[in-house]
């Protein structure tokens, strides 16, 4: 069963665009580390990481389809 919608094709590896490849280096973690909802909320949110893994969990499985047309 294909879920690919008609026309639609999946890419064997995704194409990188921007400028020349450099190694990425994650940044340093914060002492505390929080995750902050902020902006178009209700009111803003902080959760302390340690707090975020006692909440419940959700799964979610989403398909995302390009739509630029690459050949």
């Amino acid at each position: 069963m294909t879920r690919l919608p008609p026309g639609q094709r999946k890419a064997g590896e995704f194409p990188r665009f921007g400028g020349p490849f450099s190694p990425f280096t994650p940044p340093t973690a914060p002492a505390s580390p929080a995750l902050q909802i902020t902006g178009a909320a209700c009111a803003p949110v902080t959760v302390a990481l340690s707090e975020l893994s006692t909440l419940p969990r959700t799964e979610q499985t989403s398909d995302f389809h390009c739509v630029a047309g690459w050949v």
